[in-house]
């Protein structure tokens, strides 16, 4: 970029300015700044900032930035954001020459907001990202008034010209790994949320809330409160575009030098909410335009400091955003959403009370999948939680056969034939490390069984409830895994679906077997499995209904 048109005052040019236009003197220090240039000035406690702005600026951009801190100070958090102060003459905008270039600049004086931006703390808590979230929410909700002629310019950092920005600059990543991410990134974007983008709603952002844009004030004396947001500064990328982009702006940013960028999401996802109600189109797109602002920064990034690499500011967040990218690169993108969602006291899936309505509409018409009646006498449910007195004795790594003869003594006890292992049950006996992969909000310990568990010998048969097609099929043959297992998709309506799921049955079960393959009601399907095909558990079929197969298989 060419930096001709960036102001170059001295600091002594810039103190004389701020003595001449508004009557303030003091010590003055040079703030780092992309376009402008920033002066802090202190006098005593009190602090200033004068803000010089770059000759491409016009009066209207500042005019709307200033309209916009007039509102937001009558708003109930108006101590958050800068005050305006007026020159000698009445003007909150004033006009200033650059002697050395003979070119003149817009000049503001806003009032300093003492904290540490929100990049320089090492660790933010929970409280301080909700905070953030219902923080950026308000914001968003007041500006949302705002009509000004400037709110519609053309600004690199709109996202709704991400797609033409990303694809222009790709070239400058030098990395080819990093690179092929990014047009991944983007061809997806194009493709399959573009189309969708029309139907979000418009309003004026702020546009950049950036880590370096949030003041926190850090272990707030006398309180118990370990960090507070005390100011939102940096109204220059304000712009008129969509308004769920300020939401994933303060996302992308927040993220970065996360070891759980997901969970810091959902956080921020939470606190938004509660100050602006986000539709059910918004949380579809959010996940891609956190993804299209960090591709957007890190293509600025490699274009910038191919043109200045000697500009760290530039690249003051690239390293941490490619982190970020590659990491949220494992995350499905509607697991994603049902996070962001399920944060904000919503059902995680929307299609989720569709299903569940349709099935408990249907309920009479369903084919019973084994041959016992389980409304009978013969049917005994397993205790089988972590506080179960059943369970209690059981070694660690007590054998399949010790395990087996525990519940057939526990039927036996109960005179039935046939135990039921309940859904939504915290059991103990998720031993096996695939079970347990780490300590993020995706790789938590899995101890929560999803399905109902029908325990029946080994070779009895298993029905279909409903007429369905198969989904897929495998053997997960990994110990304490499904074992043979197949999947049954069935159709609601024209694009919402629900799928059944079949575990630990006999491998025989597989046998000619296709994707699309038509079962209708009662059917036989399958066989239950013995151990230790079945994944090496006592002889019983998993079953599960799932909404969303989040594109895997089997």
């Amino acid at each position: 970029k060419d930096m001709s048109s960036n102001p170059n005052f001295t600091n002594a040019k810039a103190l004389e300015i701020a003595k001449e236009l508004y009557n303030k003197t003091g010590t003055i220090k040079q703030l780092p700044s992309e376009r402008d240039q920033n002066f802090l000035i202190t006098n005593g406690p009190t602090k200033y900032i004068l803000k010089i702005s770059n000759i491409d600026e016009s009066y209207q951009v500042i005019e709307f930035q200033n309209i916009a801190l007039s509102l937001l100070s009558t708003s109930p958090r108006a101590d958050l954001f800068p005050k305006i102060y007026t020159s000698t003459n009445g003007s909150d905008i004033a006009k200033v020459a650059d002697e050395s270039s003979g070119e003149t600049h817009w000049v503001r004086l806003l009032s300093y907001i003492d904290g540490v931006p929100m990049g320089d703390v090492f660790d933010h808590s929970s409280e301080v990202l909700i905070e953030l979230g219902e923080v950026m929410g308000s914001v968003v909700t007041v500006l949302s008034g705002i009509e000004h002629e400037a709110m519609e310019r053309e600004l690199k950092w709109d996202i709704r010209l991400a797609v033409g920005f990303i694809s222009e600059h790709i070239s400058y990543i030098s990395d080819g790994k990093r690179k092929d991410l990014v047009e991944k990134y983007l061809e997806h974007y194009k493709d399959n949320i573009v189309p969708l983008l029309d139907g979000l709603s418009l309003s004026v952002i702020h546009n950049d809330a950036n880590d370096y844009n949030i003041i926190v004030q850090d272990k707030v004396l006398g309180t118990s409160i370990d960090q507070k947001i005390v100011g939102i500064i940096d109204f220059g990328d304000m712009m008129y575009t969509y308004t769920i982009a300020e939401l994933a702006i303060t996302i992308a940013y927040a993220m970065l030098n996360k070891r759980d960028p997901l969970r810091v999401g959902m956080q921020i996802v939470k606190g938004f909410y509660q100050s602006y109600k986000i539709s059910e189109l918004e949380f579809d797109v959010l996940y891609w335009l956190i993804i299209i602002r960090l591709c957007t920064s890190v293509s600025n990034s490699a274009y910038q400091s191919f043109n200045a690499p000697e500009n760290e500011y530039l690249q003051i967040s690239s390293g941490p955003a490619w982190v970020v990218l590659e990491k949220l690169s494992e995350v499905h993108p509607r697991v994603a959403r049902n996070l962001f969602r399920e944060s904000c006291g919503l059902e995680p899936d929307p299609t989720n009370n569709i299903v569940v309505d349709w099935l408990s509409s249907n309920t009479k018409e369903f084919f019973s999948i084994v041959d016992i009646n389980l409304q009978s006498d013969l049917v005994h449910v397993f205790d089988l939680r972590l506080t179960s007195s059943l369970l209690a004795n059981i070694p660690k790594n007590a054998s399949v056969e010790y395990f087996s003869e525990i519940l057939e003594k526990d039927l036996t006890e109960h005179n039935c034939k046939i135990g039921i292992g309940r859904y939504n049950e915290v059991r103990m006996i998720y031993a096996s490390e695939n079970y347990c992969s780490g300590d993020t909000v995706l790789s938590e310990k899995r101890n929560v069984h999803l399905g109902i568990d029908i325990f029946l010998e080994a070779g009895s048969n298993i029905y279909t409830p409903i007429e369905g097609t198969v989904h897929s099929f495998r053997n997960n043959d990994i110990e304490l895994d499904y074992g043979p297992t197949i999947i049954l998709q069935h159709k609601i309506c024209d694009d919402t679906y629900f799928y059944t799921l079949y575990g630990h049955l006999e491998l025989s079960s597989l046998n000619d077997l296709y994707v699309g393959k038509v079962f209708q009601k009662g059917d036989l399907l399958a066989k239950i499995g013995n151990y230790p095909i079945n994944g090496n558990w006592p002889p019983h079929v998993h079953f599960q209904i799932m909404t969303d197969m989040l594109d895997r298989e089997g």
